[in-house]
């Protein structure tokens, strides 16, 4: 069954939250599954439920699209742990491809734009595009991926697909969904599945993955979680921008001007809300129980006024709605105007040490600083925040960042720059020689990179580099044993003694 709880509050959403989990699962070892949109909203989640219950145990917070995968792995029968229509593998694949194809009939822009200098470099940009475009299409556009598979299209993109189609025979996403639900039909729900998901303070969601969750729901219990800013129906409003653009439309037609025939609603909601309008449409297609947990927020503040609006579809000041007085001191919406993104982060830390200041009851865990790119704030936060004095400093954590080093040879890389402040440790330095562009670069082999391991356990190669090295980190200088430069001794020693030949100048 998939249950539907609305709010146009976090807090309240939580508190439903907190009565499904007040019903146990059959297995009391079996984790709650929560799927978020983010690790930011899991750890919100998990301290709201660790300050109202005093604990939070066995909660699994996947990200949609991981989840989908796993039900996959737990539902089918040929999954691959990781696919080759991922992007990162369909960046690569395209990059071998395009260079084969660029003078074929219907790939003259392709050679146009990989002609003259730098065309390696332009090879994979135009790529890494291709890639993006393609991983979207498998989740967004899966009928037209099904088109192209049997035939029906002819532009490059679609020869592009069906090369890469003719490379790997292994099923990709959009196949995969079509089988997942032939599966459901058939045999239903797989008993690895999690008896009961919920989904909590997700704002878009990919039809396909829509469409997924309510097929499980069939066979489970489904409960979305829905952060719904107002209690009336808004599917139908539209910003003076659309309705704009749709005037001249009709003018450009000789159609007549039918502007009162759409809803404004509240202008801001609907400026600002498309988002989680088409969302909330999305979810009005599917059979479910609803439940609404609505709260007035009152007119105490400017901000609890255009809440207000929002809440119940009006524009205060338009005719029927007078415009409520504000006291001067309200600070509830500011505006301010920086001249930098350092400059920004700096006026907000100023903002939060007078918000602390004025109000006892507010802690760091309380706030939230919400970023359209994080990524590019994160070094200014960090330089701000992290940098000032013990009697000025605030807790704070950064979310949602892009992880580089997600890829291995970034990882590797980032971890060689920290190498003057390392310790060298044998197991970090070997994990370097598995990486296949290591391996390359240096002519080895899987069977030579065991008989090093082999070698550095042998030797008795633990950490530093030398009795020098490990003087700079406060070990004493006499002692060199355990480091790579006494294991060297002891490896080149061996090869240039017969076996047996006992110590030699107190060396094994």
């Amino acid at each position: 069954m998939l249950y539907l709880h609305h709010s146009n509050k976090m807090e309240s959403l939580l508190q439903a939250l907190l009565q499904v989990l007040e019903q146990p699962l059959d297995d009391p070892f079996a984790a709650e599954t929560i799927l978020v949109q983010n690790q930011g909203m899991a750890r919100w989640i998990t301290q709201g439920i660790a300050d109202r219950q005093g604990i939070a145990a066995n909660l699994d917070f996947p990200l949609p699209a991981t989840f989908i995968w796993r039900i996959f792995e737990l539902q089918l029968e040929r999954v691959p742990d990781s696919s080759s229509f991922d992007k990162e593998s369909l960046l690569w694949r395209c990059m071998a491809l395009l260079p084969r194809y660029a003078h074929s009939e219907g790939f003259e822009e392709i050679a146009n734009y990989l002609s003259g200098d730098d065309a390696t470099l332009k090879c994979y940009q135009l790529s890494r595009r291709i890639a993006d475009l393609f991983d979207q299409y498998l989740v967004y556009r899966a009928d037209m991926i099904k088109a192209w598979e049997a035939g029906e299209e002819m532009h490059w993109q679609a020869w592009l697909w069906r090369a890469m189609r003719e490379q790997s025979a292994e099923p990709h996403r959009a196949a995969l969904i079509e089988e997942f639900r032939a599966s459901l039909d058939v045999q239903g729900a797989a008993a690895q599945i999690p008896q009961r998901i919920m989904l909590f303070g997700i704002s878009a969601l990919p039809p396909l993955y829509l469409d997924i969750i309510a097929s499980l729901s069939e066979h489970i219990e489904v409960h979305l979680f829905l952060l719904n800013p107002s209690l009336n129906y808004w599917g139908d409003i539209i910003s003076e921008k659309d309705l704009a653009r749709l005037r001249g439309l009709w003018r450009s037609h000789g159609r007549n001007d039918v502007s009162e025939l759409y809803m404004a609603g509240n202008p801001l909601l609907a400026s600002m809300g498309r988002q989680a309008r088409d969302f909330l449409d999305q979810m009005h297609e599917y059979q479910a129980v609803d439940f609404d947990f609505f709260e007035a927020p009152g007119q105490g503040s400017l901000l609890a006024a255009v809440q207000e609006d929002i809440l119940n579809l009006q524009q205060r000041g338009s005719e029927g709605f007078p415009v409520c007085t504000i006291e001067p001191g309200d600070r509830s919406i500011q505006v301010h105007s920086c001249h930098s993104p350092m400059r920004e982060v700096q006026v907000l830390h100023d903002q939060l040490l007078s918000l602390f200041e004025s109000l006892e009851d507010l802690t760091p865990q309380d706030v939230v600083v919400m970023s359209p790119d994080i990524d590019q704030l994160a070094p200014y936060i960090e330089a701000v925040f992290g940098g000032v004095p013990v009697q000025r400093y605030i807790p704070f954590s950064i979310s949602d960042q892009a992880d580089a080093a997600q890829d291995p040879l970034v990882e590797t890389l980032l971890g060689w720059l920290e190498l003057p402040f390392d310790r060298f440790e044998a197991p970090v330095v070997l994990s370097w020689l598995e990486l296949p562009a290591v391996q390359r670069r240096f002519g080895l082999d899987q069977a030579a990179v065991e008989r090093i391991r082999e070698w550095v356990s042998n030797s008795g190669i633990r950490w530093g580099v030398d009795s020098e090295h490990r003087a700079q980190l406060g070990i004493d200088e006499a002692d060199n044993s355990n480091s790579w430069a006494f294991g060297f001794e002891r490896l080149f020693l061996g090869y240039a003694m017969s076996p047996g030949s006992g110590l030699y100048q107190g060396i094994a």
